[in-house]
């Protein structure tokens, strides 16, 4: 009955296996077949010759491939063809329902990024180049020149913290922060509207984080990424 709510069920017989369609079952092979290549931009079949290998339907095939690009796996380039993609976006689009569906409070969102990006620091002041550290000040100081754009100055946040974390040569510890930060970015352009100060404050902040780089100190880098983190937290209004 529509809109019942069934508090208990005996299963009498065991119930059937799910029938797993056609065009699911030649997506997940495509799937593994992407991912054993492991190689972005690598160029793919095209729909005739996967349907004439599959043996299957033009439809199946697009079914298929529409799947994958849900998945971050294949993008399709218009009078040039279908390319593998990283799937770079595919766990913040997963990280963000699990924050809708749980209902997850910001607070908790910025505190497991204060964890993860203090545990990246310190790798990150292991491996650190001068080449690295060179990056970053260019973004800091990119920052420091578009102070007034708002939108341009909490990308380049986004990117000094996403460029730190890479740093430490962790790729899962960097994807799984940068799906987090994503989630926060609506949060740094609204701290930047309604707390001019602290744009001016995290310029600075952002100068002794990457001198703590140079020096290779990472109890002090941890120290001053948490001290950033939470003093930028806590400037962020709250959802309306």
């Amino acid at each position: 009955m529509q809109g019942s709510i069934i508090k208990h069920m005996v299963l009498e017989t065991p119930p059937k296996k799910k029938r797993i369609p056609l065009y699911e079952q030649v997506a997940g092979d495509l799937e593994e077949f992407i991912i054993a290549q492991g190689v972005e931009g690598l160029r793919m079949p095209g729909e005739f010759e996967l349907a004439d290998q599959y043996g299957v339907s033009r439809t199946v095939i697009r079914e298929a491939l529409k799947l994958l690009k849900e998945r971050g796996l294949v993008s399709m380039h218009v009078g040039d063809g279908l390319y593998t993609t990283r799937p770079k976006h595919a766990l913040s689009a997963v990280m963000n329902r699990i924050v809708q569906f749980d209902q997850i409070d910001d607070e908790q969102i910025a505190a497991v990024r204060q964890v993860l990006e203090e545990a990246a620091c310190r790798q990150a002041a292991r491996h650190a180049t001068e080449k690295d550290i060179e990056t970053l000040e260019t973004i800091n100081q990119s920052m420091e020149a578009s102070m007034n754009n708002h939108d341009l100055r909490a990308a380049l946040d986004y990117q000094f913290h996403y460029t730190l974390v890479k740093i430490g040569r962790n790729e899962l510890l960097t994807d799984i922060i940068e799906s987090i930060m994503y989630i926060l970015q609506d949060y740094i352009k609204r701290r930047l509207t309604s707390y001019p100060d602290g744009n001016r404050q995290g310029i600075d902040e952002h100068n002794e984080i990457i001198q703590a780089l140079r020096e290779k100190k990472p109890n002090k880098l941890v120290r001053l990424i948490k001290n950033h983190l939470k003093s930028s937290f806590y400037q962020y209004p709250s959802k309306s």
